[in-house]
């Protein structure tokens, strides 16, 4: 099951799968993620403006803290977005591995440990009666909103499939986490 990709290319799925046209990079078991805390984060949406003259440019990617709100921009839709502290990080993560689909288009397959399942799942439910924006996840890397998608049912399988990456920035962050 998937959601909806309102402002850029992202799906969060109950369960993956695995494609024979798909090249897949570093699917290794990671137990121990060697990523900072905050360099991957899934933060609920508070509240959505427009951007003073209708565009915003993208912060410097940075360590932004997980336990505080910020306000970011959302490239794709030039909108600025108010978001919650974050409710999944990196220390989340189980496995993580980078993905080509032959079109161009990459995919971070992102499994989440126990803890951050049970996160997740929690999260999901909670915002999912919610009307627009408060129904709605951004996906933030180093900093960055790379990804923004509506909750459509509560996520119980702690799968979180991000595309529109490209080849680059998808091995990059999957060789990070890696190592």
């Amino acid at each position: 099951m998937r959601l909806v990709r309102p402002l850029a290319a992202l799906a969060i799925a109950a369960s993956l799968a695995t494609t024979a046209a798909c090249s897949s990079t570093t699917a290794a078991q990671n137990p121990k993620p060697t990523l900072d805390p905050v360099a991957f984060q899934v933060r609920p949406i508070l509240r959505e403006s427009v951007a003073p003259g209708g565009a915003c440019a993208p912060a410097p990617r940075v360590s932004i803290e997980v336990d505080q709100p910020v306000t970011l921009c959302a490239i794709s839709s030039g909108s600025l977005l108010d978001l919650a502290p974050a409710s999944v990080t990196s220390a989340s993560i189980a496995t993580l591995d980078a993905a080509g689909f032959g079109t161009g288009s990459w995919v971070l397959n992102v499994s989440l440990n126990d803890a951050g399942k049970e996160t997740f799942r929690n999260v999901t439910e909670q915002i999912l009666p919610s009307p627009p924006p408060l129904n709605r996840l951004a996906i933030l890397i180093d900093g960055a909103v790379v990804s923004v998608a509506i909750v459509n049912e509560p996520i119980t399988g702690g799968q979180i499939e991000v595309n529109g990456l490209t080849e680059a920035d998808a091995t990059a962050f999957a060789a990070r986490f890696n190592g």
